[in-house]
């Protein structure tokens, strides 16, 4: 179980780098691709600034996700901040879903809520 939840974290780290992967060529019927840093519901601002806020949301999610996967599999360093990676990581990970919101996203603040009750009630460490 301890491997699965590393092996979790690392996953949830890789969905985020979507935002920042270029945009599959749009079929007809296909679903318009969701991850577009460029436009925000809730920030009026030009796109290149939403783009450098988006990439810099996005890499710390991606980055800190990957290593609180590494730690909670027991990486010593990283293992030792864990904790305040993986806090870091998951008000990241909302800011970015929140500011690009697409109705895709349901899930994304809702595992980055889980893991903070796992980190703050529930005390779980690696």
């Amino acid at each position: 179980m301890k491997t699965l939840f590393g092996l979790f974290l690392i996953a949830h780290a890789l969905i985020h780098s979507s935002f920042i992967t270029k945009a599959p060529a749009q079929q007809p019927g296909a679903p318009i691709w969701p991850f577009d840093i460029t436009k925000s519901w809730i920030l009026n601002l030009n796109p290149e600034t939403l783009k450098v806020i988006g990439i810099v949301l996005t890499v710390v999610a991606t980055v800190g996700f990957i290593a609180s996967g590494l730690g909670w599999l027991g990486i010593p360093v990283l293992k030792t901040y864990w904790v305040s990676i993986t806090v870091i990581s998951a008000i990241s990970s909302i800011l970015l879903i929140v500011i690009y919101w697409n109705n895709w996203f349901v899930m994304g603040p809702i595992i980055d809520l889980v893991i903070l009750y796992l980190v703050f009630y529930k005390n779980i460490r690696p």
